[in-house]
């Protein structure tokens, strides 16, 4: 039997004990102010909540499409919020659309 085991398991529960409250230290990256989730940027200024409005544009026929958010073009065109999201970062076209932010 390995008696040494016995003897590591102490320092290997305190280093994650320090870790662990380490980690509950630090200040959330989110607030939440008047019900909506900001992400934090610096510990005193939140990132300010944009709201930006997509044009889809379907490259077989021309039409334009616009959306007032992610979540109406997931329930219309059944593309993931993921996915939608890398395009509209990337500016590529994707099952024959290509979006495009309003600001």
């Amino acid at each position: 039997m390995n008696k040494g085991r016995l003897l590591n398991k102490n320092l290997f529960n305190n280093n994650i004990s320090v870790k662990v409250l380490n980690l509950l230290n630090k200040p959330s990256p989110y607030l939440i102010k008047d019900g909506e989730r900001y992400k934090r940027t610096n510990i005193n200024e939140p990132l300010k909540y944009i709201k930006y409005k997509i044009i889809v544009i379907n490259s077989i026929n021309n039409e334009e499409v616009i959306y007032e958010s992610i979540n109406e073009i997931i329930r219309t065109l059944k593309i993931s919020r993921r996915k939608i999201l890398s395009i509209l970062d990337i500016g590529l076209a994707y099952k024959n659309y290509i979006f495009k932010r309003i600001k």
